[in-house]
């Protein structure tokens, strides 16, 4: 039993992320919510959720790492308005999907780490007013089949 309790600890470990916080950096707890994607498919996933200011300015910052279908969800206020994310101490590349208030996505981008001074970081705007983002690995949406156009639900965990 304890080989197996040592082993499965073992295992959740090696499937959460890293993250590497730089000296007077505190961690931040995030929310989770349950994420579901419909379109050509239908693709449920658990997601930290940023759902404070505080949350929303940190994301994903510092991370080494992320397993394949982790990300995080980021609520940005009730009412649809443009916004734009940049990838400033964002160690991995990622893609963004933006959606609306209709739980619409409108744009899906792909953002790169930015290692320059903050004032050199490329900006990474939604073409359309929009409530929310979530944040994947590069390349997840399109591996997994899902675009602008395809609806997003979620129920928030906590």
């Amino acid at each position: 039993m304890k080989t197996f309790l040592l082993a499965a600890a073992l295992l959740l470990g090696a499937a959460s992320a890293q993250i590497k916080l730089p000296a007077g950096v505190s961690p931040i707890e995030f929310a989770s919510a349950e994420v579901t994607f419909t379109g050509k498919v239908t693709k449920t996933l658990s997601l930290e959720a940023a759902i404070t200011p505080e949350q929303s300015e940190r994301g994903l910052m510092y991370r080494t790492s992320m397993p394949k279908d982790a990300g995080m969800l980021f609520l940005l206020g009730v009412q649809d308005r443009r916004v734009a994310f940049w990838m400033k101490n964002t160690l991995i590349p990622l893609d963004i999907a933006y959606f609306n208030s209709q739980g619409t996505i409108v744009d899906i981008l792909q953002m790169k780490p930015c290692k320059a001074t903050e004032a050199n970081c490329p900006t990474y705007p939604s073409s359309k007013p929009v409530v929310g983002a979530i944040e994947m690995n590069l390349g997840w949406f399109k591996k997994n089949s899902i675009k602008a156009g395809d609806k997003v639900t979620f129920k928030m965990k906590y």
